[in-house]
């Protein structure tokens, strides 16, 4: 019995707070102090980035995102998380093999002239493609869509790397990625971040396989959560002396956005926002515009302190801050639930 609860097979008995787990997901990000030396490794080592926000929040140095792709040292493309990314060419050629979507003859054709020509503008394709040009366009989103094509920094399109590796392992393979970075999920906060690509049963059959390889363990870890988490058997042995005291900020174009996702939606009522975290405790939410090294905070909730974070995040990435919000604080429906709760001795 674990938390109350019956288990079967080998699985983790000690169990965590939140803080702790949320602490190690933390760390496992590189946002405690203990950066890459410089953007190459952490691009490796990631396995690729979103924006320039998250690979400088990771990085000693910095290059970047545009200087290594006009340099052609990454590919730029829809990956998994199905968001655009920047990646090395080999990673890149993992994430096409594990999205695992079949071509339709269109989408034969479309790609076996890029593949004579590129690179090549899209005029050029639109040009000597043998369909319409609806259909064309088509083709090319779906391949775009599917990673068999990505564009080059002047926007002509070009063919990404075809691995020989069967489509099994390359799911398998980004999975271990995931984890590396992150430590710890659910198979549903699995899924969601993940995104269509897998299928519940897939990520399932990956966990399992990890467990028998050693690379993973699982249990009931969150104190008062029966949901199953698995998390690297390495972390097992950090989360007891687990600590996290940074402070800044989760931008809306870091792939830990959607990790927290829900439990962003929970706090704040301001969809899809910019963090504001204080150790392991997110305590402000904001939307802001990015123009120009600007920062301009257009809505916020939260402690007015805070602010004082976004500044100083804004300051490390070489961004000023205005501030053109005017609606007042709202109360989220978490603090709504909080305050009910207190009153009631719940």
């Amino acid at each position: 019995m674990i938390q109350d609860m019956l288990v079967k097979g080998e699985v983790v008995e000690d169990v965590y707070s939140e803080r702790e787990l949320r602490s190690y997901v933390f760390k496992r990000q590189r946002l405690d102090g203990e950066r890459y030396d410089d953007p190459e490794e952490a691009i490796e080592a990631m396995k690729g980035a979103r924006s320039d926000l998250e690979l400088r929040s990771r990085s000693e140095g910095f290059y970047s995102l545009d200087w290594f792709h006009r340099r052609g040292k990454v590919l730029a493309g829809k990956m998994i998380p199905p968001y655009k990314m920047y990646a090395l060419p080999e990673h890149v050629g993992i994430y096409r093999k594990a999205k695992d979507i079949g071509p339709t003859p269109a989408m034969e054709s479309i790609y076996d002239l890029i593949e004579r020509k590129e690179p090549v503008p899209k005029r050029t394709i639109y040009h000597q493609s043998p369909y319409s040009r609806i259909k064309t366009k088509e083709a090319l989103d779906e391949l775009y869509e599917a990673l068999f094509i990505t564009k080059d920094v002047d926007g002509r399109y070009i063919s990404t790397p075809e691995l020989d590796i069967s489509v099994e392992k390359a799911k398998k393979e980004v999975v271990r990625w995931v984890f590396e970075n992150f430590g710890v999920f659910t198979a549903e906060k699995l899924s969601t971040y993940l995104g269509l690509d897998y299928s519940m049963r897939e990520i399932r059959k990956i966990l399992s396989e990890l467990v028998d390889e050693g690379f993973l363990a699982k249990g009931f870890l969150e104190k008062g959560n029966d949901s199953v988490h698995w998390i690297l058997t390495e972390g097992i042995k950090e989360l007891p002396d687990i600590d996290f005291d940074e402070k800044g900020v989760i931008s809306v174009k870091d792939r830990l956005s959607l990790y927290f996702r829900e439990e962003m939606k929970e706090i704040f009522d301001l969809g899809t926002s910019n963090i504001v975290y204080d150790g392991p405790r997110f305590t402000a939410a904001f939307k802001a515009g990015f123009r120009s090294n600007t920062l301009d905070i257009k809505e916020f909730e939260g402690d007015k302190k805070y602010r004082k974070v976004i500044k100083d995040w804004a300051y490390d990435h070489n961004m000023s801050v205005k501030s053109s919000d005017k609606k007042e604080k709202r109360v989220s429906d978490y603090e709504i639930r909080k305050w009910y709760e207190s009153t009631r001795g719940i």
